[in-house]
């Protein structure tokens, strides 16, 4: 069925290759209830840094510096009708002009992309198709290739495109998928992949539907694979997860030969905890005990650039304990260094090993791996890993992994921002993510010339990593305390 009210525009076939449930949302649904992703605002930042290294000069905008011969043309809207009748419509983020000919002379176009990650996705094919099409159309001259450019590193990558006919095969079903996805009165179920939400719009708005239905995608530690399994074994939602016995599960996982390294009795703790909100301990044992009569703990956090590979920030929470015996927040000391160079390992690894030696005796607090990961990748460049490895053997304590070995919390996920909240713990500012500090890391880094903007974007980080350690520190404490 052919939906001639609704325009299919590229953005709108991208969204619902991602998940279509997100492209019925994006156009029926009431947009006060969508929210506000920094995702979006890094993805926009990538390709305004990959755009100026790509052209030379500055771009013309529109149908009119086409005509005039523009070297790179933006902001162009090419509109047309798919083979079913089906009204397109489409935005390159930037064309390029090539040998050829066209309406407008002696050249013509081709479109470009900018991508993030290494590989180019389906995603990515099928709106260069989108583009290759309308825009032959307009300039009357074919459109055999396209380019897609990424930068990292500092270095612009480029990749080149065919077109092919099976390529405009896969972009024709798919725009007749989307528009029978829209025609539809009803909103489209939970995809079941709901790891790929954390950077979505609508994630809130799902996420309460997936609450009130009790959705198995909410029980942490159940993924798309994980959820199929359990529901071809009769398990449809939470509640049937919780009330299951451990051996019956077992039984019938067994069967299916193919269980996704199922646990039954973890996976039945972790909905039974969900669904009475306690915590459950797995051990009788104090896994902090060796935190007793100590005088104090550093708590340890990063920052990192992941395309850059560069760890642009190490945090360092100094905590003394307080006569109840519990780390005081109160009496902390925070310390950080930032490092522009990403090569200075040397340097940054001396500021770090003289802090840690100021505290002989103290253990070094960290949630996840990823503190002690990127000290062993950098020591062992500089030639320092063994001393690295013996620091982080004897004082290195991974908060994250003690709650996992000894607690089930009634949470969807472990992370530190929700196991912290879970605890008590209030955030300075409370729509601040990892997201967010990484852009306004490259907004500080960037084109922002104005002094003032510039330190404030560092202070917000600065106070970010520091909650990220006081987080940590609420965590340790109730552990203490419990």
């Amino acid at each position: 069925m052919v939906n001639k009210k609704i325009i299919i525009t590229d953005r709108l076939l991208s969204n619902w290759m991602r998940c279509k449930r997100k492209a019925w949302l994006d156009l029926f649904q009431e947009k006060s209830q969508r929210r506000w992703s920094s995702h979006r605002s890094l993805l926009l930042d990538n390709q305004y840094q990959s755009l100026i290294a790509f052209c030379k000069a500055k771009p013309g905008l529109g149908i009119d510096a086409c005509k005039k011969g523009y070297e790179n043309v933006m902001t162009l809207r090419l509109q047309g009708k798919s083979s079913n009748d089906q009204l397109i419509e489409a935005r390159p983020t930037l064309v390029q002009k090539i040998e050829g000919q066209s309406c407008w002379g002696d050249f013509k176009y081709r479109p470009i992309i900018v991508k993030q990650g290494k590989n180019l996705t389906q995603n990515h094919r099928l709106i260069l198709t989108l583009w290759s099409v309308l825009l032959q159309d307009l300039q009357n001259a074919p459109v055999n290739e396209c380019l897609a450019i990424s930068l990292k590193s500092e270095k612009l990558e480029i990749q080149k495109l065919i077109i092919s006919s099976k390529n405009k095969a896969q972009l024709e079903d798919s725009i007749r998928k989307v528009s029978k996805t829209i025609t539809k009165d009803s909103i489209p179920p939970l995809t079941y992949d709901r790891k790929k939400c954390s950077i979505c719009s609508w994630k809130k708005f799902c996420d309460q539907e997936a609450l009130a239905k009790g959705e198995l995608s909410e029980v942490s530690g159940i993924g798309a694979k994980r959820k199929e399994v359990l529901e071809l074994v009769g398990i449809k939602n939470i509640n049937n997860l919780a009330r299951i016995n451990p051996k019956s599960l077992n039984t019938r996982l067994v069967s299916l030969k193919k269980n996704h390294g199922i646990i039954a009795k973890d996976l039945i703790m972790q909905a039974k905890s969900q669904t009475s909100l306690e915590p459950l301990k797995l051990t009788k044992s104090r896994p902090l005990r060796r935190l007793n009569n100590l005088p104090g703990v550093l708590i340890y956090d990063i920052e990192s650039d992941p395309d850059e590979n560069h760890n642009f920030l190490h945090g360092i929470l100094i905590v003394k304990r307080s006569l109840d015996g519990l780390l005081n927040i109160k009496d902390s000391e925070y310390k950080s260094q930032v490092y522009l160079d990403k090569f200075d390992q040397f340097g940054c690894w001396n500021y770090l090993k003289k802090e840690f030696e100021h505290y002989p005796d103290w253990p070094i607090l960290h949630y996840g791996e990823t503190e002690a990961l990127t000290i062993l990748k950098m020591t062992e460049k500089i030639g320092d890993g063994k001393e690295a490895r013996d620091i982080i053997e004897e004082r290195f304590i991974d908060i994250h992994q003690i709650v996992r070995e000894n607690w089930i919390l009634p949470l969807r996920n472990y992370s530190l921002k929700t196991v912290s909240k879970w605890v008590g713990f209030e955030w300075e500012d409370a729509n601040a993510d990892g997201s967010k500090a990484l852009l306004w890391w490259r907004q500080y880094k960037g084109s922002i010339k104005r002094k003032k903007v510039k330190e404030e974007l560092l202070q917000k980080i600065l106070d970010y990593n520091k909650d990220d350690c006081l987080a940590t520190l609420k965590i340790t404490n109730w552990m203490l305390s419990n």
